[in-house]
């Protein structure tokens, strides 16, 4: 039941993700609409823009349905990348922001299809493998995101939000070992990276080691002293072990900090007091 409801929340999460980095991807249009800042599918239209072969009337529609997906009118970018990329079968840049226009609209199949027809033009191209393995955990097709996501970051080990995104897929298909060695490798690159050593200390909980889930919690404590997760987090390893003086301080501080979880911490902290046999009157901190 419980490994259940933590997938179902997994994919939620990972949805999310996914509709929070389309958003911080989009430009931002100034005035006529042409002097954006410069993002992934701004980098792919310079390309092609760029390119002797290409086809003018194609980068005019491509130019506009850019400019429409920055806007926000995803229906009219969707009309105009498509007339590009008819125009140019070999646009790939096109096929690109019109993946990205068709999972703003929820339309998935369409997404898949165009990436799907833009890697058959170019089957190395990472920045379309990656919107592709964001097709797929969109369609919860983890298996071939993660198929996608080896083959990106075999070519580039640290291209960035693939290990995030294959330590997720992983995590979502309850291959734990997986997602914890994806946390690991980024670490190490980043040690006080607070959003990977919040997911490792998790993983390592669930995976039944108390002691290395409190020291990534205490690594978040010493980086992030009003992380109020960790407090808790590492409270409830502590009173797994025992330890339940640590616990009862842990939850307190998380309690103090403004926890989302209070009513937990709160229930937890009296067990702590319980198990060591303090009363009201005996303990400061119950009365904090």
């Amino acid at each position: 039941m419980l490994i259940g409801l933590s997938r179902q929340l997994t994919n939620y999460f990972i949805i999310r993700l996914v509709a929070i980095i389309l958003t911080t991807s989009v430009a931002l249009v100034t005035g006529s609409g042409v002097n954006a800042k410069t993002t992934t599918d701004r980098l792919h239209f310079k390309s092609y823009q760029s390119n002797p072969k290409r086809n003018m009337k194609a980068c005019n529609k491509y130019i506009s349905g850019l400019i429409a997906s920055e806007s926000g009118d995803f229906g009219s970018a969707i009309d105009l990348l498509k007339e590009a990329v008819a125009l140019d079968p070999k646009c790939t840049g096109a096929m690109y922001t019109l993946g990205s226009c068709y999972m703003y609209d929820e339309d998935y199949v369409n997404s898949l299809a165009i990436n799907n027809q833009a890697i058959n033009v170019d089957a190395n191209d990472k920045d379309l493998l990656y919107r592709r393995a964001y097709t797929y955990v969109s369609l919860f097709k983890y298996k071939e995101a993660i198929a996608d996501l080896n083959k990106i970051l075999t070519m580039d080990p640290r291209y960035d939000g693939g290990r995030v995104l294959r330590a997720k897929c992983h995590a979502s298909q309850g291959n734990l070992k997986g997602a914890l060695d994806d946390y690991s490798s980024m670490l190490k690159d980043n040690p006080s990276d607070e959003e990977n050593l919040l997911h490792r200390a998790k993983l390592y909980t669930q995976l039944g080691d108390s002691q290395k889930a409190i020291v990534d919690y205490s690594t978040l404590i010493k980086f992030y002293p009003d992380e109020f997760e960790a407090y808790a987090g590492r409270a409830d390893r502590y009173f797994a072990l025992g330890r339940y003086k640590d616990a009862g301080s842990d939850y307190n501080t998380a309690i103090l900090k403004g926890t989302d979880c209070y009513k937990h911490c709160l229930q937890q902290r009296e067990l702590c007091f319980k198990k060591m046999g303090k009363n009201n009157q005996e303990s400061g901190v119950r009365h904090k």
